[in-house]
């Protein structure tokens, strides 16, 4: 998760370099992916938190203690 972002910019910014065309365009899409894939971030760690405190909840208090 916390690869996301880098990994999805870098690969965007291989794309621009092997010849698509710098236009306006192009980086207000780039702006835009790296904000769509920062808000997926937030989203699945906030899922993973909600889980882990979920199943922390059902085990026994006995086994909570060790």
């Amino acid at each position: 998760m916390l690869l996301a972002v880098p990994f999805s910019l870098i690969g965007a910014i291989a794309d621009l370099l092997l010849g698509y065309h710098l236009q306006h365009r192009v980086w207000v899409g780039v702006i835009a992916l790296a904000g769509l894939d920062a808000e997926t971030g937030v989203v699945m760690l906030l899922y993973l938190t909600l889980a882990a405190r979920s199943l922390e909840a059902r085990r026994p208090a006995a086994q909570r203690a060790i």
